[in-house]
């Protein structure tokens, strides 16, 4: 309480605050264009990466193959093309299985992944070792910025007081009320008035 008693903010016209937060929200930002240098990639960061990234690949062309394969067994299309082929190729029986089909997309899926991701992860180095001799690739970026604007001062009306003269001032204050308190004693009506 004795903080907010002693700071207080500069406002000198209520009109110039909201200025202020005028000026806030409609600043304009300010635009730099800065070159960064891509030097190099951490190795682990990109396996991490690309992983993740080749692992849901993977599980989306995995669910869209589900999907796809129950549309055209449920449509007919499957059993046409079986047909088709029988027709073309003279075979006796042909038939696919889907079960068989889909544990080697899974297969095979999994085994891309670990493949692109080995892949991803040679070609960063590549990229690495060739930056070391070639510098890196230069990248102009352009930052925005805010314009930054300072806020009303606060400022201190009363000086800051040492804690141990603040405490003796305390204790003057406290000697005082209990003099005051002493010397104004309350009148008893039922006594009678002492005449000195």
């Amino acid at each position: 309480m004795e903080d907010l008693a002693r700071t207080a903010i500069i406002q000198p016209e209520d009109s110039a605050w909201e200025s202020w937060w005028q000026r806030r929200r409609t600043a304009k930002r300010e635009a730099r264009r800065v070159r960064r240098v891509v030097y190099g990639f951490e190795l682990w960061s990109v396996l991490k990466v690309s992983l993740l990234f080749y692992l849901c690949a993977w599980a989306v062309f995995l669910l869209a193959g589900v999907v796809l394969w129950s549309v055209v067994n449920s449509q007919g299309y499957l059993e046409r093309f079986e047909n088709f082929i029988l027709e073309i190729f003279n075979y006796e029986t042909f038939t696919i299985n889907g079960e068989e089909l889909f544990r080697w997309y899974l297969w095979i899926g999994l085994f891309s992944v670990l493949i692109l991701t080995v892949l991803t992860v040679v070609m960063c180095l590549l990229y690495n070792l060739i930056s070391v001799v070639v510098g890196g690739i230069r990248v102009t970026v352009v930052e925005e910025e805010t314009v930054r604007l300072r806020r009303p001062q606060r400022i201190d009306l009363a000086p800051r007081i040492d804690p141990a003269q603040e405490q003796a001032a305390m204790a003057q204050a406290a000697m005082a009320q209990a003099a005051m308190a002493q010397a104004v004693m309350p009148v008893n009506p039922s006594l009678p008035p002492t005449q000195s």
